[in-house]
């Protein structure tokens, strides 16, 4: 076996056997206990160089010989002889699979086909477009919900059981949910502290809350975050359909490419509609009976001052660019991502 695979076996060792016995270890980078679960440190994010706890290093020092005989004595005296270094030396490696398309493999591209044909054939019919319409009503108000508890108001979602969709319900502005908000900004800063890109990518975050915190922009936002939020979320579903990260079966992968394909075809086909059809730009006036106005007819006339299908049109670009960022983000996710984060 390559020496290489030497700390990663006495990590996979040291933390099965923390495991069975409930023991921690130190980080010996910033001293943090931790049970050991992964290579890297929970705190600083450095690689874990195992060291013991100090109220357990006498104990283990003494049981060290004990073990070594024990364990060892059977396999060989180096840990590649171990059952556990002779599995990873004969497991060949499952290789990814290739890209056939786009970036995309073959399992990928049938799991589009069948999520953008089973999302298609729901939306032509009545039943299938109702039930997983309620999924669009709900991530939609709980984007609006979202967006006012980040920017300090006490926000509920419900369902509108008189005009139908959704809708939520805020209060004023409520200071202390905000000092909390920057609390929360401390903390991960905190967090990260030994992380520069991450710690920088994090003070542009923060300077761009308080930005929006203390202009009516945050308005705007919270009442476009909900179609924003339902492009974020089919966004979310298709690069988990198209990138084959993380997934356990599958079948996750047609079900997520069919849930992705749903949120952003039916945004798409609203803002195509309120572009292209005054009628409907009419009735979509009137859909709250004149009590309540629309989110894109709010953002046109209120913040936005721009006409309805202006907007509509902005809406619809977005929806199609939700779908481009998603295959970008899952096809050249390391180019992307790392800049900003770090490995």
């Amino acid at each position: 076996m390559d020496a290489c695979w030497l700390p990663k076996l006495k990590t996979m060792e040291a933390s099965i056997e923390h495991r069975s016995r409930g023991d921690e270890v130190n980080c010996s980078h910033c001293g943090r206990e931790q049970l050991l679960f992964g290579p890297r440190c929970v705190s600083c994010g450095k690689p874990l160089i195992l060291s013991e706890p100090a109220p357990q290093a006498e104990a283990q020092a003494a049981a060290s010989h004990s073990y070594e005989e024990s364990y060892y004595g059977e396999y060989g005296s180096s840990p590649c002889c171990s059952p556990l270094a002779a599995a990873l030396e004969q497991a060949p490696e499952e290789p990814e699979p290739e890209p056939v398309a786009l970036g995309v493999d073959a399992y990928g591209l049938v799991s589009l086909a069948i999520g953008l044909a089973a999302a298609i054939l729901s939306l032509l019919f009545f039943w299938p477009a109702w039930i997983f319409g309620h999924l669009s009503i709900a991530i939609h108000e709980f984007g609006h919900a979202a967006a006012g508890w980040l920017f300090g108001y006490f926000s509920i979602p419900a369902y509108d059981f008189i005009f139908g969709g959704g809708v939520t319900i805020s209060s004023e502005r409520i200071w202390l949910i905000v000092a909390v908000v920057y609390a929360l900004f401390g903390y991960a800063a905190w967090r990260v502290r030994e992380q520069p890109r991450l710690l920088g990518t994090l003070g542009v975050a923060v300077a761009a809350y308080t930005f929006l915190m203390l202009t009516s922009w945050h308005e705007a936002l919270i009442i476009g975050i909900g179609h924003g939020a339902e492009l974020v979320f089919g966004g979310i579903f298709l690069y988990r359909a198209i990138g084959n990260r993380t997934i356990v079966a599958a079948a996750e992968r047609p079900v997520y490419a069919f849930l992705g394909f749903f949120l952003l075809i039916y945004n798409g086909w609203l803002a195509w509609r309120l572009a292209a059809d005054a009628s409907f730009r009419e009735s979509y006036n009137q859909a709250k009976g004149e009590l309540l106005a629309m989110d894109y007819t709010r953002l046109a006339v209120d913040y936005w001052h721009l006409s309805l299908r202006a907007v509509a049109i902005i809406f619809f670009c977005l929806t199609i660019g939700a779908f481009l960022a998603a295959w970008i983000v899952a096809v050249f996710r390391r180019r992307l991502v790392y800049p900003f984060i770090g490995e």
